[in-house]
Parts: C-alpha cells; sequence; structure tokens
C-alpha cells in the first residue's frame, strides 16, 4: 500500500507541475536514493562490473550514479504519460524501421515486436 500512495503521490505531482520542476524533484531524489541506499547501490555497481568487468572503480561509480539518474528521468516522464501527446511524442522519440512494420502488418497475419529492456521501452510502446 505504501508504494501505491508513493506512486499516486508521484504522478500527482508529475501531472501538476512544470516538467522542469519534476524534472528537479526526479534528480534529488535519485541523488538521496543512491546516496542513502547502499543496498540498491551496490546491486547496480555489482551488475555494470558484470558487464562492464574491465572498468575501473571512478567510471564505475559515475556509470552506478547515472543509472540512478536515468531512472529518475525515466519515471518522470512515465508518471506524465496521462499527458502525453502527439507534440511531445513527435519532439522526445525517433522512429526509425517504421517501413518494416507496415510492411509485416500489410500481410495481415499480425506482428510480434521484440524489443530490449533499455531506455524508456513503455514509451515506445504507448508510440506505437
Amino acid at each position: 500500500m505504501r508504494y501505491y500512495i508513493l506512486y499516486r503521490v508521484g504522478e500527482f505531482i508529475s501531472l501538476h507541475l512544470p516538467r522542469s520542476i519534476v524534472s528537479l524533484i526526479a534528480r534529488m531524489l535519485s541523488f538521496l536514493q543512491y546516496f542513502f541506499s547502499a543496498q540498491d547501490r551496490n546491486s547496480v555497481r555489482n551488475n555494470l562490473k558484470a558487464i562492464l568487468p574491465a572498468l575501473d572503480n571512478r567510471l564505475l561509480e559515475r556509470h552506478t550514479r547515472d543509472v540512478f539518474m536515468n531512472f529518475a528521468r525515466y519515471l518522470a516522464v512515465f508518471l506524465r504519460f496521462k499527458k502525453l501527446d502527439l507534440a511531445f511524442i513527435k519532439s522526445n522519440v525517433r522512429i526509425e524501421g517504421r517501413g518494416y512494420i507496415d510492411q509485416a502488418l500489410s500481410l495481415g497475419r499480425g506482428l510480434i515486436i521484440v524489443s530490449g529492456h533499455i531506455g524508456n521501452w513503455e514509451l515506445g510502446g504507448v508510440t506505437l
């Protein structure tokens, strides 16, 4: 129940404050999460070590902080999905290979799209 309430508060703030203020709040909260949650920080750091084993500690720490920051940016957009419009999508999403989708759909048998879980993939789904 606590997470649901936090979600609703975040959504309310995201929908009612200007995007620049929401972005600032998201950055501040991501820094606090990074700083105060050793468990989350260690999990992210260990995941990065697994995929980037040759990374020196300084860069590893910077990338770890960046993961928190990027996730905060993603959440700031996600919580504003009710306000998304075509203008936002046109200015923030680049669509490549649309012809392949149209070609597959023209065959009349449906389409399955596979996506990597990277970046704001939910925004890609909304865009489609």
